[in-house]
């Protein structure tokens, strides 16, 4: 249901002014995009975390530029705190890394930090 919710969204054209001097009565039209915004958890051994962080090819998520779903979550990263996460090491090892199968390019991954488990796993999120 959620997915033919979001194909029929996606399938709404509307019109805008593409310029400044666009004409009234002839508009250009964009389509709407639907973009998801998904909040996972990764568990694995410590002592994989530098090829794990490299091999997801992530960023820190951040909230300090003016978009308005940084300024929106902002408030969620709060929970940080709550959830005991710690930041995310900046000088780990980019160079060694798996390969992941069917890697999407236009997947942006933001980490919001890691944390130690009861087991001795890191988990990242």
């Amino acid at each position: 249901m959620v997915e033919t919710l979001m194909n029929n969204l996606q399938g709404i054209m509307l019109p805008y002014k593409a310029t400044p001097h666009a004409d009234k009565n002839n508009p250009s039209f964009l389509q709407m995009g639907i973009r998801p915004l998904q909040l996972w958890e990764i568990a694995f051994p410590e002592e994989h975390l530098n090829v794990v962080l490299a091999s997801l090819e992530g960023s820190e998520f951040r909230t300090d530029d003016n978009r308005w779903i940084p300024s929106f979550i902002g408030w969620c990263m709060k929970l940080k705190g709550i959830l005991g996460l710690k930041d995310i090491p900046k000088d780990y090892d980019k160079t060694k890394k798996f390969l992941i199968p069917n890697r999407d390019p236009a997947i942006d991954i933001k980490y919001i930090g890691i944390k130690k488990d009861e087991y001795g796993k890191i988990e990242l999120v």
